[in-house]
């Protein structure tokens, strides 16, 4: 269908806004315009003529089809996500390959645009078109496979596609939160004794006091920065010349400095340090001379200066440090409890009774001590089945996440867990090869700062049973699946990653999370009884590169492994699948790592067991809203399109 000019085409209707997309070809570049929808009335359908593709420096090619293509009106669905046209791709990382690479054009921290979908009629394949919000540019418009919009539809798959944990977080300049943080550099200047205790003999030219703490505190941070990052540094230099704030409950502090990043990433810290009389870091030295960093992926992001400053602040935090040893003395002694709790374990009337209990909150709250939350699929009436392999890599709803082996690369291995109801599980691994249960799965946070190697491998060398396993580290005990209710479902969701027990304590919870702390509590505590999910709680700080360990050979063995590591590594997750094999994902001190792959290898051979030792190059979390995606209501969404159409699709373009 034409719209009043034979350039102008009808796209699509929005439902949301009554409004007609057209597309306008006649220009440099196709265009999209809105129309009202009472110039269109009762449009379901909508012929296809042209195609848009990226071309040379990301300038849109438009080709007309040899015959049109009929689609539904009415969008299937429609995202907003980082992209960029101007982007080359010569490997989008996908296999099957994503049609004319666009999937490789979802770059982090790049603008938002408009993914739209529709049907189309009479075909397996769907229509996308991205167009850019703003100009209304269109940078692609063609039929994709079901399985490419699948990816779309997973939340969370574009962040995490380079191991991203996501994107750079965004803060209101503007809000009253942030000017009520940065009040304190209208506030009258320092002494130059208390100048003098900042710079630490650093020396600063043209330092002069001056009527404010800003006049005053400019000269000592670097006048290249943005302005409102200098604002922030500033800031955090005339909080530091304050004496601790006792009287004020450390969890209040975290509200105030949302919209201050360095603040809020670095203020708790410094009382903490100043509490505890422990001198301070040379924060003008740092700002001036900040760390190095390692190269990172292709499309990581660009550290800044200041950004690593403050990393070289936050990684300054050693395990012999306050903050680290309070958060492993606690969180060792929550999981050995294995309760479950509302909020901080030092409460606020024991922060008011002691500066002791005080700092120790204060320090679970700047180690972000948390709860994470892991579901036992069979007790829900899912079935976990593993893939390790090169194909079948797009993401859907069903992927709980994705593991990418070494390098990211066309040839790399990728580690898959996927999660399907029992009634699909022949027809799934019928379809798609190369698919293993996972029968038994642990996960254990021990909190230790070194692996006593000795003591893993006699342990190692100790046979175990499933059975005995069950019995050393839980299983879920029931004849029935365990009925989910909704706020079951936000709670295993929203503690996949980890819940932080200080929001637990703040009054946003539950418009962030969609419970309030009691529900949490009421929940978790339900779930954990009945065997349904593991709990452990753990901190920022106390995680080590990952590495991926395959095995396969006699059980006892190679089950015996498997304990062993999850008794005696700092952090570990373990599978144990089907047709006598496992595999785990352990965390190793980088200074040992050698030693402990060394002595793993020794054992497997002389043990007669193949193993092979991975390191992880990049991890797809997709478990943020797994429960949410998959439950219907009352019962386990059986559409498996997007998994079986991979395996029917050799590769094109």
């Amino acid at each position: 269908m034409l719209a009043k000019g034979l350039s102008e085409a009808v796209h699509a209707v929005m439902q949301d806004s009554h409004e007609i997309l057209v597309v306008d070809y006649s220009g440099e570049h196709p265009v999209a315009k809105t129309r009202p929808e009472e110039d269109f009335p009762q449009v379901e359908t909508v012929p296809r003529r042209h195609r848009v593709t990226v071309g040379q420096g990301g300038h849109a090619l438009v080709e007309t089809l040899d015959t049109s293509i009929l689609v539904e009106a009415v969008p299937l669905l429609e995202v907003a996500l980082p992209y960029s046209a101007h982007m080359p791709v010569m490997d989008d990382g996908m296999y099957p390959p994503s049609s004319f690479a666009w999937y490789g054009r979802m770059i982090p921290d790049e603008k938002r645009v408009r993914f739209i979908v529709q049907r189309i009629i009479d075909d397996d394949k769907q229509w996308l078109t991205i167009l850019d919000p703003e100009t209304m540019e269109v940078y692609e418009s063609y039929p994709v496979y079901q399985y490419e919009v699948g990816a779309l539809q997973v939340r969370g798959a574009t962040e995490y596609r380079f191991g991203y944990l996501e994107e750079t977080p965004v803060v209101d300049l503007e809000s009253q939160t942030r000017a009520e943080a940065l009040a304190i550099l209208d506030e009258p200047p320092p002494t130059w004794e208390q100048l003098w205790s900042l710079t630490k003999e650093y020396h600063v030219r043209e330092l002069t006091i001056g009527r404010t703490m800003r006049d005053t505190l400019t000269h000592l941070v670097p006048a290249d920065w943005p302005d409102p990052v200098r604002e922030e540094w500033m800031a955090l230099l005339a909080w530091s010349l304050r004496e601790v704030p006792f009287s004020e409950d450390p969890v209040d502090l975290r509200p105030k400095l949302t919209d201050t990043l360095t603040l809020s990433e670095l203020l708790p810290g410094h009382f903490i340090r100043e509490a505890l009389e422990i001198g301070q870091p040379e924060y003008v030295r740092l700002m001036h001379n900040p760390p190095s960093t390692t190269p990172g992926p292709v499309h990581a992001l660009t550290l800044t200066p200041w950004m690593l400053a403050q990393r070289g602040l936050v990684s300054s935090r050693s395990t012999s440090s306050p903050q680290v040893q309070i958060a492993t003395r606690w969180a060792q002694k929550l999981n050995e409890a294995g309760i479950t709790v509302t909020g901080l374990p030092v409460t606020r009337a024991m922060a008011r009774r002691s500066r002791k209990n005080w700092i120790e909150r204060c320090a679970l709250m700047d180690m972000r001590m948390g709860l994470q939350c892991r579901p036992r699929a069979h007790a829900l009436g899912l079935r976990s089945l593993i893939y390790i392999g090169s194909a079948h890599r797009w993401p859907h709803k069903h992927m709980a996440w994705k593991a990418t082996l070494g390098l990211p690369k066309s040839s790399s291995l990728h580690v898959q867990e996927i999660l399907i109801p029992s009634s699909q599980m022949e027809t799934v691994r019928r379809v798609r090869g190369g698919l293993r249960e996972c029968v038994w799965y642990s996960r254990m946070v021990n909190h230790t700062t070194s692996v006593p190697i000795r003591q893993l491998m006699k342990t190692a060398n100790q046979k175990r049973t499933l059975k005995q396993l069950k019995r050393e580290f839980g299983h879920w005990k029931g004849k029935t699946p365990y009925t989910l209710t909704e706020t079951d479902i936000r709670v295993i969701d929203g503690s996949s990653d980890k819940v932080e027990l200080t929001d637990l304590e703040l009054p946003w919870l539950k418009d962030f999370y969609g419970f309030t702390a009691r529900e949490f509590h009421n929940s978790l505590r339900r779930l954990v009884s009945q065997g349904v999910v593991i709990v452990n709680y753990h901190f920022s700080e106390d995680s080590y590169p990952p590495r991926l360990v395959t095995l396969n050979g006699e059980e006892g063995r190679v089950l015996g492994l498997v304990r062993a590591v999850l008794r005696h590594t700092p952090m570990c997750s373990a599978y144990v699948l089907d047709d006598r094999g496992a595999f785990f994902v352990m965390n190793l001190p980088p200074e040992q790592e050698d030693e402990v792959n060394t002595s793993l290898g020794t054992w497997a051979a002389e043990n007669d067991v193949d193993m092979n030792i991975h390191p992880i190059g990049g991890f797809l979390n997709l478990r943020k809203n797994l429960f949410k995606r998959l439950w219907k209501g009352d019962h386990w969404d059986e559409d498996i399109s997007a998994i079986v159409s991979q395996v029917r699709v050799k590769g094109r373009n």
